[in-house]
Parts: structure tokens; sequence; C-alpha cells
């Protein structure tokens, strides 16, 4: 609910858990957010969003494609 409340605000939640960045890449982003688009500050609760965003939303490392299966 804490993800919720602060980010659909100004998104649809399909853009952020679609983003599926790492710790860093996400502090960052929220960083931009607050220096360019006025986002207020998440103060603690900012460890939390980014924490549960990593590990509910991670990464996907992969290439362009995804690997062909049951070729005949």
């Amino acid at each position: 609910m804490t993800v919720a409340n602060y980010f659909t605000n100004c998104h649809a939640s399909k853009l952020i858990f679609q983003n599926r960045m790492n710790a860093e890449n996400w502090n960052a982003t929220i960083k931009w957010m607050q220096e360019a688009q006025n986002l207020w500050d998440l103060d603690k609760n900012q460890a939390l969003i980014v924490n549960y965003l990593v590990s509910k939303y991670p990464p996907i490392v992969k290439g362009r494609w995804d690997i062909l299966t049951n070729i005949d």
C-alpha cells in the first residue's frame, strides 16, 4: 500500500512495475524525480519502497528476444 500511495498519484501502477530496476537505479530515479519533477521527500519510506520494488519486480536479464524452445 505504501508504494501505491506514493506513486499512483502521478503514474499508473503498470508504468512503475514495468521498469524493473535495481536499488541503485531506483534511488537515482527517485532523486531525479525529486530534483526535476518536484517529487516530495519520501523520508524513511524510500528504503521500504525501493526494497519492495527490487524484491517484487527485479531486473530481468535477457537478450533482445526470448530463447526459442521446443523446436523440431
